[in-house]
């Protein structure tokens, strides 16, 4: 293949991959060819493999990346949930506490505890009586 260097260009540089061979000058391009014109069909097929298998990968990542952030997504709204659920729990239990605290009138230590223990084991056992 006789090569036709139009005249004012650089002398020519590239080789085709395939065979090693110089490339042709693209006019169209104004520049030098990166393959010859008789690898160019098999270079063409190759690089359609080449990018069906990089859309594959990119595809595969893609849809890791999806199931990454989806796992993310409902471990954090579990992680929501369950706070949301402690709090409310948390919740109750001072309302809980504030209502006994509300009900029960407030101890004078020892005596005045031991004076309640002694009238709730008067009340079980005069209870206990009635029932029999």
């Amino acid at each position: 293949m006789s090569i036709v260097i139009p005249a004012g260009e650089p002398p020519h540089v590239c080789l085709c991959p395939g065979c090693r061979e110089p490339v042709a000058y693209n006019q169209r391009k104004k520049g030098w060819d990166d393959i010859c014109i008789d690898h160019r069909d098999m270079h063409r097929c190759r690089l359609a493999v080449a990018y069906k298998k990089r859309d594959k990968r990119t595809e595969k990542k893609k849809q890791r990346e999806a199931e990454r952030l989806r796992r993310r997504k409902e471990e954090y709204e579990k992680r929501q949930n369950e706070h949301q659920r402690r709090q409310k729990l948390k919740e109750l239990s001072r309302q809980r506490e504030k209502q006994r605290r509300q009900r029960q009138p407030k101890s004078q230590g020892f005596f005045w505890r031991a004076y309640e223990q002694e009238r709730q084991r008067k009340m079980m056992r005069f209870s206990k009586d009635a029932l029999h």
